[in-house]
């Protein structure tokens, strides 16, 4: 089936998953096919190995400059938890993706037949390309949320603290040499890559989820359309009972589906809240911390902009799965 509900995360995972599709036994590969074809599953492992790098160079940095310079524990680590959330959530995404990468491209294949069976013959198409338009609109809309907050921090740090690009004492008080720009390059690789990688299975749960809450919605809308027919006698009570087996049957393979749902993302899902609330919790603890003399109204409505963009994230764009959740319950 060509048409998708979820067009970008479909791609990127056929892409993953082509190696364990293609490298068979009784298939005849070269050894550059071989290379091209297992290319992308060694970038995604790469990228969980400097995501756990740049991790480690993060603390490092906290450790550092905690002892260099005297400074409380509690206010370097409310300056740092945000970025170190961020870290976290790329590589546990990473790391389920890498692992979880068959069964939620199975998954994915799985929510095109379960829009396909309860979706008239006439209407699959239009109801694959509105599903098509708001998986695809979603992705872009939280992942320019992040790119967004993140190169506000940038720039805040490159005109307010006047940070040259060049100057080769950005992880100053570590024993190592780093341009600003050269960290900069490495955060880009290691930290948003796997930090949009995120995003973008975040926001297939999301959509899955609303799909799921449609056909419970057009389930329990059927079911009440057809007992107001049997009472007013338009429906005989044989078709009724047909009809019951039907609901029945769609009933199943939303439980099914709900199960797969959860098995593939409930993990995930948790990681993900977990380190969006650790960045939160940051940011207001660095608020709450900062002395007032050096708290500007420019990074006081920066760092309220960054916790409520990542608020976001497990608020109003998980409304779906909170919906579906009390449904199915």
């Amino acid at each position: 089936m060509k048409l998708t509900v979820l067009p970008i995360q479909g791609a990127f995972l056929r892409l993953l998953t082509e190696s364990s599709a293609t490298l068979r036994p009784h298939r005849q590969v070269s050894l550059i096919q071989r290379f091209i074809i297992l290319l992308p599953l060694f970038v995604l492992i790469v990228t969980l190995w400097g995501s756990v790098t740049s991790l480690c160079l993060q603390i490092s940095y906290v450790y550092f400059r905690t002892h260099r310079y005297s400074i409380p524990l509690i206010r370097q680590l409310s300056h740092q938890i945000p970025y170190i959330s961020e870290h976290l959530r790329g590589f546990f995404s990473i790391l389920w993706l890498t692992i979880y990468r068959e069964k939620i491209r199975q998954l994915l294949q799985a929510a095109d037949e379960f829009v396909s069976r309860g979706t008239a013959p006439c209407d699959i198409k239009p109801t694959f390309q509105r599903w098509k338009l708001r998986s695809v609109l979603l992705t872009v809309l939280i992942c320019a949320m992040h790119i967004g907050v993140t190169w506000v921090d940038w720039l805040y740090d490159l005109y307010v603290w006047d940070t040259s690009l060049l100057g080769e004492d950005f992880m100053e008080p570590l024993p190592i040499k780093m341009t600003t720009l050269q960290y900069f390059i490495q955060w880009s690789l290691w930290v948003e890559v796997p930090f949009m990688i995120s995003q973008m299975l975040h926001s297939a749960a999301i959509i899955l989820a609303w799909i799921l809450g449609g056909a419970l919605n057009g389930l329990i809308v059927k079911i009440e359309t057809s007992t107001c027919a049997v009472q007013s006698t338009t429906l005989t009570l044989s078709e009724y009972l047909k009809q019951m087996k039907l609901w029945r049957k769609s009933h199943v393979d939303i439980l099914l589906f709900c199960e797969s749902l959860k098995y593939c993302f409930g993990g995930l899902f948790f990681t993900v809240f977990s380190c969006d609330f650790l960045a939160v919790a940051g940011y207001v603890a660095r608020l709450l911390n900062e002395p007032s003399e050096t708290a500007s109204a420019l990074f006081v409505s920066r760092l309220i902009g960054n916790a409520v963009v990542f608020a976001s994230f497990q608020t109003v764009f998980v409304i779906p799965l909170v919906l579906v959740n009390e449904q199915v319950i």
